[in-house]
């Protein structure tokens, strides 16, 4: 136990100094070194120390350092006092070997052994200065010699008696005085970038960024944790007190920062001011390992695929480059069409058990995040598959007979290759059926989109939750300029890739149940838990229908076991229909294939943990996902406060109360508003932006009234 009057060492500076212990104070220790200077030190950079009862009287300070000196010496005269005790008990013995033999005989100043003894005296001298630095060098040398034939290399006076400390022990204390040292240079490093980064120069920011990247710093690393809320409390307490020193500086930007740890970070270059935390958290990077790479550039065909008859055309976006999605039509004799879902298909390349998939399962899902995408595959990979126009890709086909009079009468799924004759954009659908019979695909997406109606009308008729809404996104573009993109809900290209998608991914439920295949479905709570509800299923306000749906629906969730799927109006779901960007609809191609294909099932299919890990992959992304579209949703409202934003009252007010939940028309946030007068549900007014938190995921809007949205 340390105590006042307690001979100890410090690391101070990078350098070990003694000193005698005056106070103690909690986790700090007040001390004075031999030149009188009184330090205060946390007891953990204590690095030796001996107990005030274990030393003769010395003298007090300021004859600190003459006192020290005796109490060495003192030592050293125990130390051989100790040899000679050591040589007369092994006096008789048989000393039949040279070390023994040279115990009891001068030391060969010329000899290896003396060369070897003065290597491990150096080493003494680094392991405790304070004990080494003023003892006979004989003394320590007969000391080591005769400790290197037990292998203990170094004494510690304890309670009466010297304690011997094994060679592997000595190493690691090197080791860690070794540490100790590096870790002080680091930190006088970081402090000096991060002066001069408060005073507006980076010159020594630029390098610390390099030496991270090359080797963690401690420092660095804890206050990255700091900012993502990982950091250990017994840290926290160090990293504050480190931090104390540029309080200054650091404090005058917390106005517009969460904490000190994120302003140093961000001044050192290592944060941006917009940067995606739980990304970062995550840890998920966004290149892939040479490994990976390699197997994506070198896949080849795995299994024997047969050519289908139909030729594909896809629907996407201006932005979009993995098609992993097509459709077809084949007019039949009898008046009917045989429509043809086209889904690309991972399994024909890679192999379930191979770093590829492997790859996948670990990140989850492709990223579509407002500042940048983070694809679940290597491009190699999405290159091979991807039902780009002008090529011919292995496909999981979902074909549906429909008979003249618009109903399906038959489905099933198949394997095999389809050539994609064009990549169409949405607007392009719609210019393409206003030219008619003069574009061939024209009656091919008439046909698709008669079908798309009646699909989504016996969704509606079997209970699914229609939300009448835009689709909303937020990008940002280069040179960080922020855009809001809203799509109409009821644009017919979307509204008939939605519901092929529905289909598709319903009918691989219904397939997966039958045969019953080991995959992941997609399932959400139904009416019961939705009631009063119903009102609003047929709305005349499809906006404000929509908004109070939105509010109520419980979240899907991902099940092993089938289970209705309330929100689309299905008995069993399983997602199927994009397996470049979802890893669990590459595990149901997988499970599919396999079936189709007659061989046995993966047994890593059935495996619960493997499983497990993949849906919190997943799930991750999905969080992941969810931060960064709030955050730039925040942040675009951020540079619109004071302005005047159209709102719809979502609550019944009775009189008398206080408040109400609305929501914004064009971004569709919510926030709950004071009210200073009576308004109505579904009422549209004018709010304003009164304070916004991006980081925090905070909204506070105020009414205001007279104003004409």
């Amino acid at each position: 136990m340390i105590q006042p009057g307690d001979l100890a060492e410090i690391l101070t500076n990078g350098e070990f100094c003694v000193g005698r212990i005056l106070a103690l104070s909690g986790p700090r220790v007040v001390l004075q070194d031999a030149e009188g200077r009184l330090r205060t030190v946390r007891r953990r950079d204590l690095t030796f120390h001996l107990e005030r009862a274990e030393l003769p009287a010395w003298t007090v300070l300021p004859g600190l350092l003459e006192a020290a000196e005796a109490i060495r010496g003192a030592l050293a005269e125990q130390i051989i006092a100790l040899w000679e005790a050591q040589v007369d008990a092994t006096a008789g013995r048989d000393e039949g070997s040279a070390l023994d033999a040279g115990v009891s005989t001068d030391i060969d100043t010329d000899s290896e052994a003396s060369a070897e003894l003065d290597d491990l005296v150096a080493a003494l001298a680094r392991v405790a200065p304070s004990l080494a630095a003023h003892a006979p060098p004989l003394a320590l040398r007969l000391a080591l010699y005769r400790c290197l034939r037990d292998e203990s290399l170094y004494f510690t006076w304890r309670k009466g008696r010297f304690v011997a400390t094994s060679r592997q022990q000595v190493a690691a204390r090197l080791a860690s005085r070794a540490r100790t040292e590096r870790k002080a240079q680091e930190r006088e490093a970081v402090a000096r970038a991060l002066g001069e980064a408060l005073s507006g120069r980076d010159a020594a920011a630029l390098k610390l960024r390099a030496q991270h990247a090359e080797e963690p710093i401690e420092l660095l690393v804890w206050l990255e944790r700091a900012v993502l809320g990982t950091l250990a409390e017994e840290d926290r307490w160090e990293l504050d007190a480190w931090l104390d020193a540029f309080e200054h500086g650091l404090d005058e930007r917390l106005r517009t920062y969460p904490s000190r740890a994120w302003v140093a970070l961000e001044l050192l270059g290592l944060l941006h001011p917009d940067e995606n935390l739980e990304l970062r958290r995550s840890g998920r990077a966004r290149g892939f390992a040479a490994e990976v790479s390699e197997a994506a550039a070198t896949a080849q065909p795995r299994f024997a695929l047969s050519a289908l008859e139909h030729v594909a055309f896809t629907i996407d976006g201006q932005e979009t480059e993995d098609f992993d999605d097509a459709l077809s039509v084949v007019e039949l004799l009898d008046g009917g069409f045989e429509l043809g879902v086209h889904v690309a298909h991972p399994p024909a390349l890679f192999p379930w058990a191979g770093v590829v998939a492997g790859e996948a399962r670990q990140r989850g899902a492709t990223l579509y995040l407002p500042e940048s995408e983070i694809p679940m595959l290597p491009a190699a990979a999405v290159d091979a598959l991807a039902l780009r126009g002008g090529t011919r890709r292995p496909v999981l086909t979902l074909l549906s007979r429909w008979s003249r009079s618009m109903e399906l009468t038959s489905w099933r799924f198949v394997l095999g290759e389809v050539r994609v004759a064009a990549n169409l954009r949405w607007e392009e659908v719609h210019q393409r059926l206003l030219e008619g019979e003069r574009d061939p695909l024209a009656h091919a997406l008439d046909r698709l989109l008669w079908c798309g109606r009646q699909l989504e009308q016996e969704r509606r008729d079997a209970g699914a939750f229609q939300l009448d809404l835009p689709e909303v996104r937020f990008r940002v573009r280069e040179g960080g300029a922020l855009r809001l993109e809203r799509y109409a809900w009821d644009h017919p290209a979307r509204r008939l890739v939605r519901e092929m998608m529905v289909l598709f991914n319903r009918l691989a439920g219904e397939y997966c149940v039958t045969h019953r295949l080991p995959v992941v479905f997609r399932v959400q709570e139904g009416p019961e838990v939705m009631k009063g509800l119903e009102r609003w299923m047929e709305h005349e306000d499809r906006f404000l229908a929509g908004a109070k749906l939105l509010k109520h629906m419980r979240r899907a969730q991902w099940s092993p076991s089938p289970a209705p799927h309330a929100g689309l109006g299905v008995a069993a779901y399983v997602q199927a229909s994009s397996p470049l960007r979802r890893a669990l609809d590459w595990w149901a191609h997988e499970a599919i294939s396999l079936h189709l294909r007659g061989a046995e099932l993966d047994g890593a299919l059935r495996d619960s943990a493997l499983l497990e890990r993949s849906l919190a992959a997943v799930e991750e992304a999905e969080v992941v996902q969810r931060w960064s579209e709030r955050y730039w949703g925040l942040r675009w409202l951020a540079d619109r406060v004071g302005q005047p934003l159209a709102a719809r009252v979502l609550d019944e007010v009775p009189a008398g109360r206080q408040e109400a939940e609305v929501v914004l028309e064009e971004t569709l946030h919510r926030s709950r508003i004071a009210l200073r007068g009576p308004v109505a549900l579904g009422e549209r007014i004018a709010v304003t932006v009164d304070a916004v938190d991006p980081r925090a995921g905070r909204l506070r809007l105020r009414w205001l009234p007279g104003v004409h949205p």
